[in-house]
């Protein structure tokens, strides 16, 4: 009887755990924990009333009633309490936190009523193996909050106070620092030794010769010097340097990795190198594809064939965020967010009319596979194999709707600015949405606007930087806050646009008027 009774309780409290998720989902799509609430107590009420009838359980008379303590009216209250809260602190606490808080609560409050015999229950004295296990619970639940909350406070990792010597700024800019020489370099924390590399570029660029803090470290006089800089310390361009950032890597997991770039150790890309042609890079832990003639390149692929932890914390590939903001904005999971209206249409859609259709789409900037963002899209052999500057895509639906036709000049604006490009109309692309790949810079051949007078924008040109409060968290494993890195991007990256054909294609190409010259 007495493993029976154990069993129902342990399974009672499994159901508590699980009844947690149950309201919060209720909350969600209800909007609010009291109808959640509510929804569940009518359900529980329906499911006794059948349970009593089930049993033919006869029903309690006057008498029975009337003999009820005042107090003892007031579960029902206490419950619908319960429900409301867990429903409301279940997804800002976690399961575990919530339910170790509630037991520990639980403990204390019925080491209490058990001790002096309240609410007519027989009295058992709070004795030392009483105290004992409820401390033990309410250790537990101090435990998890040092875990949880053992984070807040370390937020952007690796920033260093650094004091500027203004009078020597253009000669530290000129130069190569020294730290690299007794500190090395790294990335993605793992490090290596650069004072070979420190070296060989002081023989490549000269060494600087006035006195002073740079005296005798590597020039970077020049942007071809700047270039050989980076070029002889990133193992990417390094065999030997790819060799030991390899090495440095495997310290960490245990395992060898050195394999992956021995082929090419002896290889140094110059810079003279990549002007003359192409040169295929070398694989670098830095990244976690292979840069390989057998395999193409594929994220993640090292992680997977050569067992490398994946950079989360816990070194598995991770598809559930457990951090309290994460769940507290309903992100714990990859799930659909429809997009954002940030007001950026009403107020400009009717004002310039061109007398073209005009149709409002979802802006949308992935990275293209093109180039790394405006490399390489802008030069005459990639201009030529594309449309010659820069260029939307659109669905084939939405063009017929707006009147547009593959190659027609259009401009896509709203409050932030406007920007104007080549359509792309294809079967690929989303209807409702317009897609500009990151990034297209207006160096070549970009017409002005018709809205705002002043040549087209980029890709940019109509978004505005909205921060969001899960991309801010900090230090807690891959979830580190850090400018421009994993901070404040996305968001800012799914606008609304208006999207017309031009009637008029004006390369602004005529020589500035006296106004315009006197303004700037």
């Amino acid at each position: 009887m007495i493993n029976g009774a154990f069993l129902w309780a342990l399974a009672v409290g499994a159901a508590l755990s699980v009844q947690v998720g149950m309201n919060a989902a209720l909350r969600q799509a209800f909007g609010h924990a009291v109808p959640a609430a509510l929804a569940n107590f009518a359900v529980g009420t329906a499911a006794l009333f059948a349970l009593a009838l089930a049993l033919r359980l006869p029903w309690p008379g006057a008498t029975q009633v009337a003999s009820a303590p005042w107090w003892a009216w007031f579960g029902g209250l206490l419950g619908a309490a319960y429900v409301a809260a867990v429903t409301v602190l279940g997804p800002r606490l976690g399961v575990a936190l919530l339910t170790a808080l509630v037991v520990a609560g639980q403990m204390l409050a019925a080491l209490a009523i058990d001790h002096y015999g309240w609410l007519g229950l027989p009295a058992q004295p709070a004795t030392l193996n009483r105290l004992l296990g409820a401390g033990l619970v309410v250790a537990g639940v101090v435990l998890l909050l040092i875990v949880l909350f053992a984070a807040i406070g370390k937020t952007m990792p690796q920033i260093t106070v650094v004091e500027r010597d203004y009078p020597n700024t253009f000669k530290r800019f000129t130069a190569l620092g020294p730290l690299l020489k007794a500190s090395g370099n790294g990335g993605k924390g793992i490090g290596w030794k650069t004072e070979h590399e420190v070296d060989l570029l002081a023989e490549l660029n000269g060494q600087v010769l006035e006195e002073g803090q740079t005296q005798g470290m590597p020039k970077i006089d020049t942007d071809i010097d700047a270039c050989e800089t980076i070029l002889m310390l990133a193992p990417e361009t390094n065999g030997e340097v790819a060799v030991k950032a390899w090495a440095a890597l495997e310290k960490q997991t245990g395992r060898e990795h050195t394999h992956l770039a021995l082929p090419k150790e002896d290889e140094k890309i110059r810079f003279r190198d990549v002007v003359s042609q192409p040169r295929k890079i070398i694989s670098a832990p830095t990244w976690s594809g292979l840069e390989s003639e057998k395999v193409c390149y594929n994220a993640g692929y090292t992680n997977v064939h050569e067992l490398i932890p994946w950079r989360t914390l816990t070194g598995r590939q991770q598809l559930y965020q457990d951090h309290l903001w994460m769940r507290a904005f309903g992100a714990s999971l990859c799930v659909y967010r429809p997009p954002v209206d940030l007001r950026t249409i009403k107020p400009v859609i009717d004002l310039k009319p061109n007398g073209e259709k005009q149709i409002v789409l979802n802006f949308i900037t992935p990275h293209q596979k093109w180039g790394i963002h405006s490399t390489y899209t802008d030069n005459l052999l990639m201009l030529t194999l594309n449309r010659g500057g820069p260029v939307v895509w659109m669905s084939e639906v939405d063009a017929a709707k707006a009147g547009l036709v593959d190659n027609d000049w259009v401009e896509a604006y709203n409050v932030n600015g406007a920007l104007t490009a080549r359509v792309v109309v294809s079967q690929r692309i989303k209807q409702g949405t317009l897609f500009m790949y990151h990034a297209q810079e207006k160096i070549v051949n970009t017409p002005g606007s018709e809205k705002t007078g002043n040549r087209g924008g980029i890709h940019n040109s109509v978004t505005r930087a909205t921060l969001k409060p899960t991309h801010m968290i900090g230090g807690y494993a891959q979830l580190s806050y850090g400018f421009n890195y994993y901070g404040t991007v996305g968001s800012n990256r799914d606008e609304f646009v208006i999207v017309r054909k031009m009637k008029k294609i004006d390369w602004l190409d005529q020589p500035a008027t006296r106004k315009v010259e006197a303004a700037e």
